[in-house]
């Protein structure tokens, strides 16, 4: 899957797991899956072989939202790429992403 099958803008972000033995982050968000009717789904955005996860937030009420991404450059066969939220941005270098259902 690529960053562009993903769509990030309006996504809520509830919870990020770093899972330290395969290198991975998890991002729980309310993904948006109907915009007009205002439906949200709880979804998975999980990036694999991650390094330099860096969070660029200020204080801000309630939890963050993407905006949008941008890849910035490349490093060791990893993209690195800025997530934008409406707190700040998020940064992290990463080999592949996934989005899937949350359980």
């Amino acid at each position: 899957m690529k960053l562009n099958d993903i769509h990030f803008h309006d996504s809520v972000i509830y919870k990020v797991t770093e899972n330290t033995e395969d290198d991975s982050l998890s991002f729980e968000v309310g993904y948006p899956t109907d915009w007009e009717k205002n439906v949200y789904e709880r979804k998975i955005i999980k990036f694999i072989d991650v390094l330099n996860y860096q969070i660029h937030e200020g204080p801000f009420s309630g939890p963050p939202t993407f905006l949008d991404f941008t890849i910035v450059g490349n490093e060791n066969d990893r993209s690195i790429v800025r997530l934008e939220t409406n707190a700040g941005y998020r940064q992290l270098a990463f080999m592949a992403v996934e989005l899937s259902n949350a359980t």
